[in-house]
């Protein structure tokens, strides 16, 4: 069974592709023109300060690159680099494992192994294994030797980026993957978290919505007053939904006559004056009936995890209140 589209929802989903397509195609562009200016940039540098001797790099360029003598060069280079990476990772693991360890021996041998290996260059360390362990009878060739120099030193370095990003992770999250199938204190904290997430990911979809007409309307529009307001740039906009905060980049129009500019983009959602969706503003509204502003606030971060002040829902529900109160006055006229 398959749901049909709406042609309006194809054509903005088109459109929404069609913008991601053009942001991705500049972005890439701008990458390359940066890398080039900074290599032309560099070599210019070169060529006026020290002089590149064009024919020593043509003679030696095979040796460089590890075609003569193989394996030498830049392929050596680049297998004891990918190996030693390999060797770090390994290690970071553990290691990270272990700084997060409530076992203080395990705790106290990663936290050392981080210290020192942080804590001292890494020529040394090379210097010691390459030298200060054939006195010990222990003695390692070249190519190991820095393979494991390497491999030592980066894995302290990216024990700590192993360890950040674990304990990166939200502890609510954390704590409702453990809580699943454990009774219904599991599945409350799980369902908090999946709310949490699939709001994030809506807001995200939304804004992608919005982004996709920014209100643009031609170099003039009626102000309203019988005058010609002038586009004049784009400006952002934060409106808090009921799936959370979502900027709102759209067109700025001024009106030289009456001193004032606005957005067209705004009335057209229904945001013109405030910053609540009108979707989050019924919603505070029907909390703020039910009782204080402040149960109110309380009740719209506890049901639909939106959090306002207890200013912003009074404030809110008093505009509303007003202009219901005027639409009344206005049909009774």
């Amino acid at each position: 069974m398959t749901l049909a589209t709406p042609a309006g929802a194809e054509q903005l989903l088109e459109s929404i592709e069609a913008s991601k397509r053009i942001r991705r195609r500049n972005f890439l562009i701008m990458f390359g023109l940066t890398w080039a200016v900074i290599v032309i940039g560099l070599s210019v540098f070169l060529q006026v300060t020290v002089g590149l001797n064009l024919p020593f790099l043509n003679e030696w360029a095979p040796f460089m690159l590890g075609f003569v003598g193989f394996p030498g060069g830049v392929i050596l280079t680049l297998f004891i680099s990918v190996v030693s990476i390999f060797f770090a990772v390994i290690l970071a693991v553990f290691g990270a494992l272990g700084r997060l360890s409530s076992n203080p021996f395990l705790n106290g041998i990663a936290s050392l192994y981080v210290s020192v290996v942080r804590g001292t260059p890494l020529i040394v360390q090379i210097f010691f294994i390459y030298l200060g362990l054939p006195a010990a009878g222990i003695v390692i060739p070249e190519i190991p030797t820095g393979i494991l120099a390497l491999s030592f030193n980066y894995g302290a370095y990216l024990t700590e980026v192993f360890r950040a990003g674990i304990q990166a992770v939200p502890y609510g999250q954390t704590e409702a993957a453990r809580s699943l199938g454990c009774g219904d204190a599991g599945l409350e904290a799980a369902e908090t978290v999946i709310r949490a997430g699939m709001l994030k990911l809506g807001c995200g979809v939304l804004g992608e919505l919005l982004s996709a007409d920014r209100g643009h309307r031609g170099p003039a529009v009626p102000c309203g007053n019988g005058h010609e307001a002038l586009f004049v740039s784009y400006r952002d906009k934060v409106i808090d939904t009921v799936l959370g905060p979502v900027t709102l980049n759209r067109a700025w129009y001024h009106c030289p006559a009456c001193k004032h500019g606005f957005a067209p983009r705004d009335a057209e959602l229904g945001v013109a004056g405030t910053s609540l969706s009108p979707g989050l503003t019924a919603m505070n509204d029907k909390a703020a009936a039910a009782g204080p502003f402040a149960g109110a606030a309380s009740m719209l971060e506890d049901l639909a995890g939106v959090r306002l002040t207890v200013k912003r829902t009074e404030r809110a529900a008093e505009a509303s209140g007003a202009a219901y109160a005027a639409q009344v006055r206005g049909r009774s006229a």
